[in-house]
């Protein structure tokens, strides 16, 4: 990319830094891309595809091969707490997984193609939004207008702090793991501190809980895989020192290599809460949320990333193992064949979703030049 092509992707990626929004809340975000998308002649723009989601389609005058690419609209529920000029002007709201570089690189992608439009086939652009949540990819999956698209390939991207930059990470098979939120609410009978036997308290059950819940997934985890329960937050009673509780409610995000395994370590989990009631006797109430299908690669799809990194000499390396973190990407490729392709941000880079995280700029240029190469030869 030319210096001023990428100074002006650049000053785009800072200004929606600075206007973070919450997954099913980016319309700000998604006008300001669109503003951007305009200037570069798609032959189509979709707005508000399962939500604020935005689709630009590149088309070139012979049939071919279909492509779509795909970066996140929304920012993570976090304070950022940055204080330069590229920290958050909202509260609570930050782009600390770096959604506004992948922005920017997409957007950079899409000026590559209007510098070189299309001879055959079509390329879509999805600036997707709640991936946090995990619900916009399936929402923008059950969207009518979707379907005026039929992929060949999907690809996405998510920039990897802890490895070296502009490095590529991909291999076949899982590259991250499935994940879904369970709230487990013990409910009993609150009483007088003075008189505990006159309540039915949820405490008893719920240290057990703690104590037992990390145990459950070596019951079907093997030496390769990653199967894992993390308490995320636990809530009983009201702040008095009068009342003995009557209720309790405890957060845990379950995670496993495969959704097979994922919904294994679901039953025993329900299965130990019901089972740690029963002597207090307690009713139990277990809901779920942000569930994450596990994202597996095709073969096919990762040897056109290798072999468009190889051609612009971008090192390229699987990972040890599949990522324990999630990715609603997993509801592509379950359709389609595809990959999300890992790019390193600095091997002593911030954390992702760390308060001092901010997405490195000089990614921005390298990885939407591997996206144009990927566009080329899969066209060719």
């Amino acid at each position: 990319m030319e210096a001023p092509l990428i100074s002006q992707i650049i000053k785009i990626r800072r200004i929606l830094h600075d206007i973070p929004e919450l997954s099913g809340k980016e319309a700000v975000t998604a006008e300001t891309i669109i503003g951007f998308l305009k200037t570069l002649s798609p032959k189509k723009i979709i707005t508000q595809l399962g939500g604020h989601g935005v689709m630009a389609v590149f088309e070139g005058h012979l049939p071919g091969t279909v492509l779509l690419f795909r970066a996140e609209l929304d920012a993570v529920p976090i304070a950022s707490h940055r204080k330069d000029s590229g920290s958050s002007e909202k509260q609570m709201a930050a782009h600390l997984c770096g959604h506004d570089g992948h922005i920017a690189i997409l957007l950079g992608l899409a000026a590559l193609i209007n510098q070189q439009p299309l001879a055959r086939g079509r390329v879509a652009l999805l600036f997707q939004p709640a991936e946090e949540t995990g619900q916009g990819a399936q929402a923008v999956l059950n969207d009518p207008r979707f379907s005026e698209i039929v992929p060949d390939f999907v690809f996405a991207f998510h920039n990897l702090p802890g490895f070296p930059l502009k490095q590529v990470v991909i291999n076949s098979g899982n590259f991250t793991s499935a994940s879904i939120g369970a709230r487990i609410r013990y409910l009993g009978r609150s009483s007088h501190a003075a008189e505990p036997k006159k309540g039915k308290s949820p405490l008893n059950a719920l240290a057990k809980l703690i104590m037992r819940i990390n145990k459950l997934p070596a019951k079907i985890s093997s030496a390769n895989s990653s199967t894992f329960a993390t308490i995320t937050h636990i809530q009983s009673g009201a702040e008095s020192f009068g009342i003995n509780p009557g209720d309790a409610m405890m957060m845990i995000t379950l995670r496993a290599d495969s959704d097979e395994n994922l919904a294994a370590l679901q039953l025993q989990c329900e299965d130990l809460a019901y089972c740690l009631a029963k002597p207090d006797g307690l009713d139990v109430k277990i809901e779920y949320a942000d569930y994450f299908p596990a994202t597996i690669h095709q073969t096919e799809a990762v040897q056109l990333v290798l072999k468009a990194a190889k051609n612009l000499g971008m090192k390229a390396s699987p990972p040890k193992k599949p990522f324990c973190w999630s990715e609603d990407f997993g509801y592509f490729t379950k359709k389609f064949k595809g990959a999300l392709i890992g790019l390193g941000a600095g091997t002593v880079h911030p954390a992702l979703h760390s308060t001092d995280y901010v997405f490195p700029d000089e990614l921005i240029s390298p990885a939407a030049e591997l996206l144009h190469k990927i566009c080329t030869e899969a066209l060719a």
